[in-house]
């Protein structure tokens, strides 16, 4: 990751010659008949046309369109990405909205139980020559999202958007100390017990965890 990669401002749209077709409207994708999510507490995925796939609601957060934007600069045959065509706050709710490429295939998750052991071991070593990849893209020199912006990982998540929770991180020893003041800020129940957990990791997780070279990941692995 490149400290000098400038994020891109909201609304993004790509101009119409880099358009397969015009863009959908929020009525169009609010209306589609071809929902693959339908979770209208977090987001909606749905296909409109054969260009394009939408997905809109209060959990679409920006770091996600702006990581495919970055994802471009690195082009490998191995990783398929998806090309994000516009990124805007709908008018109606406020909520983001993300139109990509519509890529025609099967889920994996539904194509799985009918693969031999062959093809499901073909398909894992496409996954990890894919990760392979996403871990040679120059050093980020931090711990977080794309463009120096909060770590995307539930871990160093905080309602407030607390730095010494969510980051981004200059180093291991802040990055550790993220995960000590996290634990922290959740204890349930005995609070002496979460306390000596908390002091057992801030002793420890330095040197259990060592200090190790910063690569681009992704975190749903």
């Amino acid at each position: 990751m490149t400290e000098k990669w400038a994020l891109a401002r909201v609304p993004f749209l790509r101009p119409p010659p880099q358009l397969p077709a015009p863009l959908p409207s929020e009525r169009d994708f609010l209306e589609s008949p071809t929902v693959f999510r339908d979770d209208v507490s977090h987001h909606r995925i749905v296909a409109v046309g054969t260009h394009f796939i939408v997905k809109h609601g209060r959990g679409v957060e920006e770091i996600e369109g702006q990581t495919l934007l970055f994802l471009e600069q690195f082009p490998n045959a191995s990783l398929k990405v998806p090309r994000l065509y516009a990124m805007w706050r709908t008018p109606s709710s406020g909520h983001l909205c993300l139109v990509m490429e519509r890529i025609v295939g099967e889920a994996l998750e539904s194509a799985w139980p009918t693969l031999t052991s062959m093809e499901k071991s073909v398909i894992c070593a496409k996954l990890k020559t894919s990760i392979h990849h996403l871990r040679t893209i120059p050093l980020p020199g931090f711990f977080g999202g794309v463009g120096l912006t909060k770590l995307p990982y539930h871990l160093f998540w905080e309602v407030q958007g607390n730095k010494d929770v969510c980051g981004p991180f200059q180093n291991n020893s802040e990055f550790n100390a993220a995960l000590v003041n996290k634990l922290r800020m959740i204890y349930t129940g005995n609070v002496n017990r979460i306390s000596a957990k908390a002091n057992f990791y801030e002793k420890h997780l330095g040197t259990m965890f060592g200090i190790h070279p910063l690569v681009f990941s992704y975190s749903d692995l």
